[in-house]
């Protein structure tokens, strides 16, 4: 704009015809910005910086907005309220908070597509696989590989049923103990979170609901597969969906 250019980044400022990899989509909006501010007077680099550090600023507070909205979405509103707190932590660090580099000017936008991507696909599948099915009443959720399972969308099962859960902290023998393993309270599906041990935990409980069959196996997402990959603290859930056909003989197409 001012007739120079810094670092060569410009096309045509080398002898090397290759791309320079330096994307003119970022830069380009500094551009028509400062050309603004030129246009309506303002020459003083301190206040066209002050300027564009205040629109980075606000633009930065997205990663706050989002990156809890992404934790709530995942696990629960004490982590969210934490991740937001951490995240508002780089208001001490200028050089992260408010950067005129495409590095970490990209983060925010891919935030929300983390958020949308990152959908539990298998439990949403898993309970939209079930909606065909009337009167389920009961399902079971069992993951004895860990102290809790994650919580079934039932809203996309079309009916508000009750839920119960074998895991570590509540084994088989409490229900044995409380019996909701029979009776009225049986369930009609059992979701089994995981593959690992999947033949030992399913056959245990046949010992006690004998008329378990295999139904169906539902496969996490795209995105859930990579963050597990990135970090394997993310759930990467399969589950295996077993029928109780002494509540629902027949498997539906």
């Amino acid at each position: 704009m001012d007739g120079y250019d810094h670092s060569k980044w410009l096309p045509g400022s080398t002898q090397d015809a290759s791309p320079a990899g330096h994307s003119f989509f970022y830069v380009g909006f500094h551009y028509l910005f400062l050309y603004f501010l030129k246009w309506i007077g303002i020459s003083d680099p301190q206040a066209k910086m002050l300027l564009v550090r205040l629109i980075h600023a606000a633009y930065s507070l997205l990663t706050i907005v989002l990156g809890y909205k992404i934790a709530l979405r995942i696990h629960n509103i004490r982590s969210a309220r934490l991740v937001g707190l951490l995240l508002s932590i780089y208001w001490l660090m200028p050089f992260l908070s408010v950067p005129n580099l495409v590095e970490v000017v990209c983060v925010p936008p891919m935030l929300p597509i983390v958020s949308t991507m990152y959908s539990k696909k298998a439990r949403v599948e898993s309970m939209t696989y079930l909606s065909k099915y009337e009167d389920i009443g009961f399902i079971l959720s069992e993951n004895t590989n860990k102290d809790d399972t994650k919580m079934i969308p039932k809203f996309y099962l079309g009916e508000w049923v009750r839920d119960h859960e074998i895991t570590k902290e509540i084994p088989i023998e409490w229900h044995i103990d409380n019996k909701t393993l029979s009776g009225e309270g049986v369930a009609s599906f059992v979701l089994f979170f995981e593959a690992d041990n999947i033949g030992r935990r399913a056959e245990r409980l046949k010992e006690v609901m004998p008329g378990l069959v295999f139904e169906k196996k539902i496969e996490p997402g795209f995105a859930d597969k990579i963050m597990h990959w990135m970090n394997p603290v993310n759930a990467n859930n399969i589950i295996y969906i077993y029928r109780n056909t002494d509540k629902i003989p027949d498997k539906k197409p």
